[in-house]
């Protein structure tokens, strides 16, 4: 049997890198030790492996927060239609044509937050739309006007409709 302490430390981790474990997996392969890689088991925590939702629990940093940010180039008449993925929207408008570009929102999941921001290049004659799929409101209403510079606006997906939060 290895003892473990006897190897080398390693400080850098690589999603390539292996860490041994045993399966647990009903069926031949359960109990036996096996290797896994670090981005398996990172996808897997992701989603916690069970039912694709992963729930940490209370996060707390004292260092840097960062996410991946969904840029949008609106145009007039464009469409951008989401998922439940970007969380985080930056919205540039392009062109000099003026008119709205519309944004459609996922299906509302319960918790689900989503983040808009505009840049200095949406007005109120290039303005942004941001529209709940049939059924849905965002506090009450069928869409949300974003039409300002450096605008703004969070929403939380709750009891399968949208509510704004900021």
């Amino acid at each position: 049997m290895a003892v473990i302490n006897t190897y080398a430390s390693d400080s850098v981790i690589d999603a390539n890198d292996k860490l041994i474990g045993s399966d647990g997996a009903i069926g031949a392969d359960n109990g036996k030790t096996k290797n896994y890689t670090v981005s398996s088991l990172a996808q897997w925590v992701g989603t916690d492996g069970l039912s694709g939702v992963c729930n940490l629990g209370n996060v707390t940093t004292s260092g840097k927060v960062k996410v991946s940010v969904n840029a949008i180039s609106a145009t007039n008449g464009g469409t951008t239609t989401l998922t439940s993925s970007t969380y985080f929207n930056f919205i540039s408008y392009v062109g000099s044509n003026n008119g709205t570009h519309l944004i459609e929102l996922p299906a509302v999941e319960d918790g689900l937050i989503l983040r808009f921001k505009t840049d200095g290049t949406v007005s109120n004659s290039q303005d942004i739309e941001i529209e709940p799929q049939s059924g849905s409101t965002i506090d009450g209403a069928g869409s949300y006007m974003m039409d300002s510079p450096y605008d703004g606006v969070t929403i939380l997906g709750y009891n399968g409709q949208w509510y704004i939060i900021e």
